[in-house]
């Protein structure tokens, strides 16, 4: 479904809870390359109703991603 819905290979899993009157969680597994592509679709524009704090961690790993090799480039 995941590849479906975004292009992203990974797994969404479904977590019941054993303690009583817990709600279900779901997790995502994902690589960090594919984590990079969810990120860019999650924040594709700024009017976007957002976190403030989350978009601003978000942008600046968006602006270390190399345009060639999609990848995280780290100034040494």
């Amino acid at each position: 479904m995941l590849k479906r819905c975004t292009g992203i290979s990974g797994a969404l899993i479904y977590r019941k809870s054993n303690i009583p009157n817990r709600v279900p969680m779901w997790q995502i597994k994902i690589a960090k390359y594919e984590s990079l592509k969810l990120l860019k679709q999650l924040y594709y524009h700024k009017n976007l109703p957002t976190l403030e704090r989350k978009r601003a961690i978000a942008e600046k790993l968006l602006r270390k991603i190399d345009s060639g090799s999609g990848k995280l480039v780290f100034a040494a």
